[in-house]
């Protein structure tokens, strides 16, 4: 199975960033098995949710999130969270503002069957909160997910805890799909303010998928960066952190 995975990323003018993405850097890689993950820390679920946001990312990106854990696969990045913020302020278990809040989107991908995902060529898609995950094939949307409208990025999401006494109203499996990716297939996992204009330009018949295809495909960060503030004051797009990361996977008949 060879995949590229490029993530194009904006901040907030004169914020610190909270959305995070695994990998870190973009990648090119040979291997049956590919993880990769967007997410976007909550600017009022926590004092410290940008830091959450990138332990969640890293977690997801290495795999930890694997199919049947659900929430109980959070617990190495809720302790990883709990190290970087000690010390930081009261203690970390004391109040709500002390743990952090996220969306999450995630996308395994394997060359194989697995015992949780018999199916041949399988991928897994999580998505929490209101970051999106939408598939490409042949130049067409083969599946946006959660769902196909920019309401999706609602306004009050159920977002992923670094406190899991704040994930008590999540299902084990809260938005999780598995299916069977095809060589060419492209999958760009995208957090919400970006999400909102990609799904608002499919519904007024444009392609947005096309305009993040050439950045990512060129490797133009910087020239994203430009277009995403010349979009933010035309008022297409929220001044709001803004990650995509575009993944694109191949295979022989045999992958």
């Amino acid at each position: 199975m060879h995949v590229i995975a490029t993530t194009l990323w904006a901040p907030k003018p004169d914020e610190p960033r909270e959305d995070a993405h695994w990998p870190l850097r973009d990648v090119e890689m040979h291997s049956p098995v590919g993880h990769f993950a967007v997410t976007d820390g909550a600017t009022n679920g926590g004092r410290w949710s940008g830091i959450w946001a990138h332990e969640l990312a890293r977690a997801a990106g290495r795999g930890k999130l694997s199919p049947g854990k659900g929430v109980s696969g959070l617990r190495e990045a809720q302790g990883r969270y709990r190290r970087r913020t000690v010390g930081m302020g009261s203690p970390w278990f004391s109040r709500r503002t002390d743990a952090g809040f996220a969306s999450m989107a995630s996308l395994s991908l394997y060359a194989h069957p697995t015992t949780a995902l018999p199916r041949k060529r399988p991928y897994l898609v999580r998505v929490f909160g209101d970051c999106v995950v939408v598939g490409v094939r042949d130049h067409r949307i083969l599946a946006v997910l959660p769902s196909a409208t920019p309401t999706t990025c609602h306004e009050r999401p159920q977002l992923l805890a670094s406190d899991n006494r704040f994930n008590s109203e999540l299902r084990e499996q809260p938005h999780a799909w598995n299916g069977s990716w095809q060589s060419g297939d492209s999958f760009y996992l995208m957090t919400d303010a970006i999400a909102r204009w990609f799904l608002t330009c499919c519904d007024a018949g444009s392609h947005p998928c096309r305009i993040i295809r050439d950045f990512a495909r060129r490797g133009r960060h910087r020239d994203f960066r430009s277009w995403v503030a010349e979009r933010q004051r035309a008022g297409e797009l929220e001044r709001d952190d803004i990650t995509v990361t575009r993944v694109h996977v191949y295979g022989g008949p045999t992958a």
